[in-house]
């Protein structure tokens, strides 16, 4: 067999082992962001929208609750969920085969509240290669109403 062949399945493998692991969550201070009222009785209601930037466009990403997949997102669409009160990690993952960076976010969430959060993918040029980051944060619902009134709801 042909060394660079062999040498360039480990890389590969190595690196979509490294891309299998889940984001560690960051905290974040969703409830400075929350709107009164839920649509879901004793839960918050949970909206997750993707941005309109191109960055990884032809991918759909997974939004998750606890790692409890709650919905798939692409441009210009979004999740709605509900969410029992208490701690939770929220996650945004891509499939392996983007080489995009997967996020995670650790949040308090109560009932009776209802949160926004966006997710932006983006990518650069540096002097060594592409670069490519995600964010995952709470937005305010007078930023997140506008938003979803254009975008389109995923299941």
């Amino acid at each position: 067999m042909n060394f660079r062949l062999i040498a360039a399945v480990i890389v590969s493998l190595s690196l979509s082992a490294c891309a299998s692991l889940p984001p560690k969550p960051v905290p974040v201070d969703a409830g400075r962001f929350a709107a009164d009222g839920s649509e879901f009785d004793g839960n918050a209601t949970v909206y997750v929208m993707r941005d309109d930037n191109l960055s990884g466009a032809a991918y759909s990403v997974d939004v998750a609750l606890d790692k409890t997949s709650q919905g798939s997102i692409r441009r210009e669409t979004y999740v709605k969920f509900p969410a029992p009160s208490g701690h939770h990690d929220l996650y945004a993952t891509w499939p392996m085969i983007t080489g995009e960076p997967s996020v995670a976010v650790s949040v308090d969430l109560a009932a009776g509240k209802t949160y926004y959060f966006r997710f932006s993918p983006n990518f650069g040029v540096a002097p060594d290669g592409m670069i490519f980051s995600a964010r995952l944060g709470p937005i305010r619902a007078a930023d997140a109403v506008p938003l979803l009134a254009k975008y389109e709801v995923r299941h």
